[in-house]
């Protein structure tokens, strides 16, 4: 049976570990999601140097509405971790972020890259990926 949750610890500015745990996206939305991200990042496949969605990310920042992105990707996510001080179950992206966006930037990229990866890694897009 395939398993579309996926999960990742991160440190927090604080030094606690968060484990985020995401819902993959439902086919429909993600290829609607992927179509639009190709639209914005395009360009970026015909470069000779090798692919990662977080650099992709900060190369299309003017053209992309990272809040839109999120509220796709983190749909159904739940955070957990050994403190109190996260208590939105599940995840609330404009609480949990707030002040966070190190965080954001780098669970958004967890996520792109856990829905996306196959995407963008496909043959008729002849991306150079890392080994």
């Amino acid at each position: 049976m395939f398993n579309n949750s996926v999960s990742k610890e991160f440190k927090d500015k604080s030094g606690d570990t968060v484990t985020l745990k995401i819902q993959l996206v439902p086919g429909k939305k993600g290829i609607a999601l992927a179509s639009k991200l190709m639209a914005v990042a395009g360009g970026l496949f015909q470069s000779e140097q090798q692919f990662s969605i977080a650099s992709a990310l900060m190369a299309v920042s003017d053209k992309i509405d990272f809040f839109e992105v999120a509220s796709v990707v983190f749909e159904g996510a739940v955070v957990q971790t050994s403190q109190t001080n996260y208590e939105d179950f599940p995840l609330n992206v404009d609480k949990f972020f707030a002040g966070n966006y190190g965080m954001f930037v780098d669970m958004l990229a967890f996520a792109l890259e856990a829905n996306f990866g196959s995407f963008f890694e496909s043959q008729m897009l002849g991306m150079k990926t890392p080994a």
